[in-house]
């Protein structure tokens, strides 16, 4: 008896439960955080308040925001070693930093970052890029095959896009972190080397304006955009 009313649940609740399924399931794959790094690909990931960095197999370290300076941890798989760094920015601390971690002549595999926030974040994105923008700028071009990038508009793609080595650059992928679906401004990128030379360009979560110069686009082996007419009066 009791064998028959387990068996009698499970046949009226399986449906349900398979239409519970089928809808986790059923998800929009960028909205799912990045994987992890391959050994030579770099990812970091900034909020108001952490920014994380992680390089392949290396501790993945994060340099967190307070009032008066800014702690930074370097999450070790046995411990956290942590440091406190009196009256310094944590954007500061991030950046140089970052110009000791990348090597000059490492090829990377990806290079990501990413946003991740509300609103507020597009106006912090700036302070973000213009210190980051000034590491870049002081030494070679980075070289990475594949870059992905989710900001909010053509301002922050180019504090980054320009300062990338366009002649092992591939592949570029493009989100908007706050998955609008506006439109994306590109008349300051078709003209850098590192869009004319990539030979992949996927633009998520933004449209283009149909009106622009398809020339700029013929070039890729591989193209993922959303074009979009838009009227004007």
């Amino acid at each position: 008896m009791l064998k028959y009313l387990v068996i009698s649940l499970l046949d009226r609740l399986w449906p349900a439960f398979n239409f519970l399924t089928f809808h986790v399931f059923e998800r929009d794959p960028t909205l799912d955080p990045p994987l992890p790094p391959p050994d030579n690909s770099i990812l970091i990931v900034v909020t108001h308040d952490v920014i994380s960095y992680c390089h392949g197999p290396k501790p993945i370290i994060e340099y967190r925001r307070f009032q008066n300076g800014c702690i930074k941890t370097v999450n070790l798989w046995f411990k956290n070693e942590r440091r406190w760094m009196e009256n310094v920015d944590f954007v500061t601390a991030f950046c140089e930093d970052f110009s000791k971690f990348a090597d000059e002549e490492e090829v990377l595999d990806n290079l990501s970052l990413k946003f991740s926030g509300d609103s507020e974040m597009e106006t912090f994105s700036r302070e973000f890029l213009e210190k980051f923008r000034h590491i870049l700028v002081a030494r070679p071009p980075l070289k990475t095959r594949r870059v992905r990038l989710e900001v909010f508009n053509q301002e922050n793609l180019m504090s980054i896009l320009p300062y990338l080595d366009s002649e092992a650059l591939e592949s570029v992928l493009i989100i908007d972190a706050l998955r609008r679906w506006e439109k994306l401004e590109i008349d300051k990128l078709v003209v850098v080397d590192q869009w004319k030379k990539a030979e992949e360009l996927e633009i998520r979560l933004f449209y283009v304006d149909s009106g622009v110069d398809m020339n700029n686009f013929r070039h890729f082996k591989k193209v993922v955009v959303d074009f979009k007419e838009c009227l004007t009066e």
